[in-house]
């Protein structure tokens, strides 16, 4: 039988509440018996008072084993974010992104343009891409930190070009090298 907590309507008018239910009392009653709605000494109206809940408090984490054991269901995080090298899909994603480095080098080999932007990066990219997907794709294809430190290189050649002071550039390259860095632990789960 669930204990209900009841206090008086009126706790401040002495004439409507005694002692009892002035302060509040607790009355074991049955859950298909209709609410209490006056206080057995005085037959002054009393409501329902939301007492507190006892909530166990668990000191260290629940492991996995003591879980299963005590006959709760574990459920397991399970990704999907890998990609298959029997799919004709990854086979053609591959040969585009061949095919744009290929084409980079000849457009921007002929104008001679900045060589690190428009030529080394991306065609490292897309290349390293590619071999992600083909060497590594069933498990670290959405999980690669390469993009990262892609911009912080290029970034960093970038700033080498156009800024005078080398200690300016050299605060540049070592706080790009550690934002790549702290994105590379992140990622990988370590941070």
């Amino acid at each position: 039988m669930p204990i209900y907590e009841y206090i008086s309507e009126n706790p401040d008018d002495p004439e409507k509440s005694c002692r009892v239910c002035r302060k509040g009392f607790e009355l074991m009653r049955p859950v298909d018996r209709a609410p209490l709605t006056h206080c057995l000494y005085c037959k002054n109206p009393v409501r329902k008072k939301i007492g507190v809940v006892n909530v166990p408090k668990i000191l260290a984490p629940i492991s996995i084993s003591d879980a299963k054991k005590a006959g709760f269901t574990v459920m397991e995080k399970r990704v999907h974010l890998y990609v298959s090298r029997k799919s004709a899909l990854t086979w053609l994603m591959a040969l585009c992104m061949i095919g744009s480095a290929v084409a980079r080098l000849v457009i921007f080999g002929e104008k001679g343009t900045e060589v690190w932007s428009q030529i080394v990066l991306p065609v490292a990219a897309a290349l390293l891409y590619v071999f992600i997907v083909f060497t590594r794709g069933d498990e670290m294809f959405y999980k690669t930190a390469i993009p990262a430190w892609m911009m912080a290189i290029y970034s960093g050649f970038w700033v080498s070009a156009n800024v005078e002071s080398l200690a300016i550039e050299w605060l540049f390259w070592i706080a790009a090298a550690f934002f790549a860095l702290i994105f590379t632990e992140i990622l990988s789960g370590r941070w």
